[in-house]
């Protein structure tokens, strides 16, 4: 177990099956990295954001 702090951090635009939609950015906080989130009302989960640790980017994304 770990502990961890949600912010939310306001509305982006995210392209979505070929279109720009409204979501909602969260961010996860654990002692070691953070976790970026986006969340559309409709579709759910779409973008997940964070850094590796081993100077890299981990991206996943609704396609």
């Amino acid at each position: 177990m770990e502990r961890v702090a949600v912010r939310k951090r306001g509305v982006d635009k995210i392209n979505v099956y070929g279109r720009d939609i409204p979501v909602k950015r969260y961010t996860i906080d654990t002692d070691e990295v953070a976790i970026d989130l986006w969340y559309h009302d409709e579709l759910g989960w779409v973008q997940l954001v964070s850094e590796t640790g081993k100077g890299a980017t981990l991206i996943y994304r609704r396609i």
